[in-house]
C-alpha cells in the first residue's frame, strides 16, 4: 500500500510483516508508525505482505521444525543443518552431489 514513512519521509509501497503485524517501509526498512488498526486489519485482508526470501539449498530440518538453510558435512556423504548440525536424511543424492559441485560445505 502506498504511504508516506516516518523515518525517512519517502512515500513507497510499505507492506505488512505476516509475523509481528508491522507496516514496513521497503526504503529504510524501518517500521512505518503512523498505522491505524483498521490500515492494518484491510493490509491483512488484502494480503499486501512482505514477500518472504528465497534461500538456496534450504530443506525442512526434524529439529528446528522449519525450512533451514544447508551444507554438505566435511565427509562429502550427509547433508546437515546449517543451524543445529542434525543430518538431513530426506535429500537426494542428486542433490548431495550438485551441493558438493557448488561447494557448500560446513565451516
Amino acid at each position: 500500500m502506498l504511504m508516506l514513512c516516518d523515518k525517512c519521509n519517502v512515500q513507497g509501497d510499505c507492506r505488512l510483516d505476516k509475523e509481528s503485524s508491522k507496516v514496513i517501509c521497503p526504503n529504510c526498512g524501518g517500521q512505518v508508525e503512523t498505522i491505524t488498526p483498521f490500515l492494518v486489519n484491510a493490509m491483512k485482508a488484502t494480503r499486501d505482505y512482505i514477500a518472504p526470501s528465497k534461500q538456496g539449498f534450504a530443506f525442512m530440518c526434524p529439529c528446528c521444525a522449519k525450512k533451514q538453510p544447508s551444507v554438505v558435512r566435511r565427509d562429502g556423504k550427509t547433508v546437515i543443518c546449517k543451524e543445529c548440525k542434525t543430518e538431513l536424511p530426506q535429500v537426494s543424492s542428486f542433490m548431495l552431489s550438485t551441493m558438493r559441485n557448488m561447494e557448500i560445505y560446513e565451516e
